[in-house]
């Protein structure tokens, strides 16, 4: 009879650790609780005419009856939207509003970047990357392409090419949905490749497995070995292409940019 109470209490005992380790690792869902169920919908209507402003007063007036959880989610959106809408003395003084006590883990994460974001926009970089979440598989999409950009405006800003190229590397798999969003990251891994030298980009080539990456550094030397010995970037753009078929650069865009790059 001991040795089965033994083995009962044993049980349970496993049973309330199994418990205790799933509620840890539940993954973030936004709230089911907000005020209004089209609230989305207007803040998307909102910000596709233009108007971050008008998506911010909405935001306002759900936060103002909502339950504590709730108004720190929306709170942390009012804060990004602004952050992205260019208005980031706005965005700070939302972020210092919320609360200090934690929420939830995700919530927790995104006003860190946003904390990280208001570091970089005083030029404290050190400060903003050391601010930054660890990057997680279990965060949400948006989550992980924020963090991914402010990171990788941190080690821009740090000088750190290799880590910011990885960044920027990773967030071309994450923002394949969003062309825009792209495109504008196709032109930070320009901007970033295009002020180096051929010893850099050298190192930077033997440095780096993934074989986009190693396109662009490629295209880069390509660049800079026409203009130093005065060789038609068509041409040259070409000879690249050719041994690079399913790269970005080998696009629309890539043609663009080299426009944009035989006039400079």
């Amino acid at each position: 009879m001991i040795r089965v109470n033994r083995l009962i209490r044993t049980n349970l005992l496993v049973a309330l650790c199994l418990l205790v380790a799933a509620c840890g690792t539940q993954r973030y869902v936004p709230s089911k609780d907000r005020a209004s169920p089209s609230l989305d919908e207007e803040i998307t209507q909102a910000m596709g005419e233009g108007r971050p402003l008008a998506a911010i007063r909405l935001l306002d007036k759900h936060m103002a009856d909502a339950p504590p959880k709730l108004k720190f989610e929306l709170q942390i959106q009012a804060s990004e939207i602004l952050f992205d809408s260019g208005y980031p003395e706005l965005a700070a003084n939302r972020l210092n509003q919320l609360p200090a006590d934690q929420v939830h883990s995700e919530l927790e994460d995104r006003k860190k970047i946003l904390q990280a974001q208001a570091w970089l926009y005083q030029s404290q970089p050190d400060l903003a990357l050391a601010t930054l979440p660890n990057f997680s598989g279990a965060m949400q999409q948006s989550t992980q392409v924020r963090l991914l950009e402010t990171r990788a405006r941190g080690f821009t800003q740090t000088n750190q090419l290799s880590k910011a190229l990885l960044d920027r590397q990773a967030l071309s798999s994450l923002l394949s949905g969003n062309p825009e969003a792209q495109t504008s990251n196709y032109d930070k891994i320009w901007a970033l490749l295009s002020k180096q030298s051929d010893e850099v980009l050298l190192m930077q080539k033997a440095q780096h497995q993934n074989t986009e990456l190693i396109g662009w550094i490629k295209f880069a030397l390509a660049i800079n070995a026409a203009r130093r010995e005065r060789i038609d970037l068509a041409e040259e753009y070409q000879n690249w292409a050719a041994f690079h078929p399913g790269h970005p650069l080998v696009s629309s865009y890539g043609q663009l940019l080299l426009e944009k790059i035989s006039r400079t």
